[in-house]
């Protein structure tokens, strides 16, 4: 696990590159997640841009089992659903992949955060 102000230099360092290049996967789990979640490509990025520490998971893990590019996981809650983010950060070209958007499979630990505010994204 990394330090929280790690989380935060990440979360900067993804917004400055989603304002020039943000991508969803279209994944089909990703995409039928959208669908239940009633929720469109436009949305989704603005929860993603939305993150905070307290939202923050783990990482960087491996992006996938075929790829050595870095990713970072987070749990938010929309309508009710826990939803697993995992978002993939390339510097040069400024480039931003929200690799995964669905409901978790598993339970989620949030180190960084505090009892009170679980939930706030609902």
């Amino acid at each position: 696990m990394v330090e929280c102000d790690q989380v935060a230099l990440f979360l900067d360092q993804m917004r400055a590159c989603a304002t020039c290049n943000f991508r969803l996967a279209r994944r089909p789990e990703n995409m039928a997640a959208l669908a239940q979640l009633g929720m469109t490509m436009a949305d989704a990025r603005s929860r993603v841009l939305a993150l905070t520490s307290e939202d923050y998971v783990e990482g960087p893990v491996p992006r996938s089992e075929h790829s050595s590019q870095e990713a970072w996981v987070f749990g938010i809650t929309i309508r009710r659903t826990l939803v697993y983010v995992k978002v993939s950060v390339r510097l040069e070209p400024a480039r931003c992949l929200c690799v995964s958007f669905h409901e978790a499979r598993y339970p989620m630990r949030f180190p960084y955060r505090s009892a009170l505010g679980e939930g706030q994204h609902d």
